[in-house]
């Protein structure tokens, strides 16, 4: 039977707030693997990564002095308002599942980002750290997704072995 994954939010802080590459990159494997084991949809990730994505540029910003932090206050305030639409997205998903015991993908990808966002701050290294843990997140989803669908071992070892009939 399926379980709802237990998340560490404090490791979750800690691997944001530090340079911890080891923690960053252990937790991104498991986050992103349960996620896929919950059946997170391609289109859920990629409409928040998207969304992070389309604000790095105010956060890496060149600018200077006001303008600098302009761009900053910017970025933090797309950054947080991810959360209410995690919420959102949830909560319909809650909606739409009359199970108890039902998978919510949402749910979990809003207990690993909500701690992330948090974070942040208004810390333009921490929103890197947490740009780098949503896209190893990612990656990993993308990875047990594919060896899921292929039917459980290495994705690549059967491609290989198994070429194409």
């Amino acid at each position: 039977a399926w379980e709802m994954p237990r998340i560490r939010t404090e490791d979750i802080k800690r691997a944001i707030a530090e340079d911890d590459p080891e923690l960053l990159v252990e937790l991104a494997k498991q986050h992103g693997e349960d996620l896929a084991a919950a059946g997170l949809t391609n289109s859920q990730i990629r409409a928040v990564f998207g969304a992070v994505r389309q604000m790095e540029g105010k956060w890496t910003t060149r600018r200077v002095g006001e303008e600098r932090d302009a761009d900053i206050r910017a970025g933090r305030r797309a950054l947080l308002l991810i959360k209410p639409k995690l919420a959102y997205q949830d909560a319909r998903q809650r909606a739409q599942e009359k199970r108890q015991d039902a998978k919510r993908p949402v749910s979990i990808l809003k207990q690993v980002l909500d701690p992330a966002i948090d974070e942040v701050g208004s810390d333009p290294k921490r929103f890197v750290r947490f740009l780098e843990y949503f896209e190893a997140l990612l990656a990993y989803y993308k990875d047990k997704e594919i060896t899921q669908a292929r039917g459980g071992g290495s994705g690549r070892a059967q491609n290989r072995q198994g070429g194409s009939r």
